[in-house]
């Protein structure tokens, strides 16, 4: 649950007029102190309630969350893999052009790769 409070502070000098406004967010599941004071003198049981059901939605959200990490993570290592695959199928086939006589086009697609994964590399930063 998302709770935003915004405030603004006016000042006025002589010369010179200065606004402050300040936004705090805070993402917690768990309502205000003032919330659960008013809920426990309508009734006790409602803030164990409460409670329970912010503890139920934390789950919810953990294991959500780990999914979604864990889907991640294999997309991740699943691309480098096929990075490296790719790779490494272009420096053997430019090994093999370059044994054959063809050094002009094994030097083109080596150059090509280390190319493309440099400026992955420096891109990424």
């Amino acid at each position: 649950m998302t709770r935003r409070q915004t405030g603004a502070k006016v000042t006025q000098g002589k010369d010179r007029s200065e606004i402050q406004v300040v936004q705090q967010e805070e993402d917690t599941p768990l309502p205000p102190a003032e919330e659960l004071e008013r809920l426990k003198r309508i009734d006790e049981g409602l803030v164990t309630k409460t409670i329970e059901m912010v503890e139920v939605e934390n789950n919810f959200r953990r294991k959500r969350q780990n999914r979604v990490d864990l889907f991640v993570f294999a997309e991740r290592i699943l691309a480098l893999l096929i990075v490296a695959a790719i790779t490494g199928v272009a420096f053997y086939a430019s090994y093999l052009l370059g044994m054959a006589g063809h050094e002009w086009p094994a030097c083109v697609i080596s150059g090509g790769t280390l190319g493309m994964i440099i400026s992955a590399i420096f891109k990424r930063r």
